[in-house]
């Protein structure tokens, strides 16, 4: 089977939060769609039960980058980025 004939698959990412949480979830999914994305994303927010809530599903044909590490939703006058990494959510 040549590369052609299979279908091509693209990147979507699936943002949620899951239950009172105020940070939100970044799962990456593949699909040749965008109902294979959201059925693919259905059954993803299904494994974590009613404690997750949909914010986005959006497509990435492109990729998407990330660098490895957190970023605070929003920072104080008076911290400084040399002061080191913000501090991981609570599990």
């Amino acid at each position: 089977m040549t590369d052609q004939s299979m279908p091509q698959k693209i990147l979507w990412i699936v943002e949620y939060t899951l239950g009172d949480s105020q940070y939100h979830h970044l799962e990456p999914v593949y699909a040749s769609s965008r109902a294979e994305a959201e059925e693919r994303c259905r059954e993803l927010l299904a494994r974590h039960g009613q404690k997750a809530n949909l914010i986005d599903l959006r497509p990435y044909p492109h990729g998407f980058v990330v660098k490895h590490g957190r970023m605070p939703g929003n920072l104080t006058t008076d911290q400084d980025e040399e002061e080191g990494p913000p501090p991981h959510p609570p599990p």
